[in-house]
């Protein structure tokens, strides 16, 4: 088993370590900025430069309710390709 986080509890995580190891969880620790290895990111990447048009909005609901949007197209759009692939499959 293993555990993938970023250096922010690493000062914790050394107390941690060896009890984690007996019980063999390995620990591996992201660059402290490493975002082609989150997947989220490409996500944010793809709803901010080809889902929302506007940068400025007036009112935080605004902004929300378009952020949940383009959420909710990419998510349709991501379990229809998922479909394709395993009908092709």
């Amino acid at each position: 088993m293993s555990r993938v986080g970023d250096l922010w509890g690493s000062r914790r995580m050394k107390d941690a370590r060896p009890l984690l190891e007996h019980l063999g969880i390995t620990l591996f620790h992201l660059p402290p900025y490493s975002p082609e290895l989150n997947k989220i990111e490409r996500v944010w990447r793809s709803v901010k430069y080809e889902d929302i048009p506007i940068r400025a909005y007036p009112w935080t609901e605004e902004l929300r309710a378009t952020v949940e949007q383009a959420l909710a197209r990419r998510d349709a759009l991501l379990r229809s390709a998922a479909s394709d692939l395993r009908k092709a499959a």
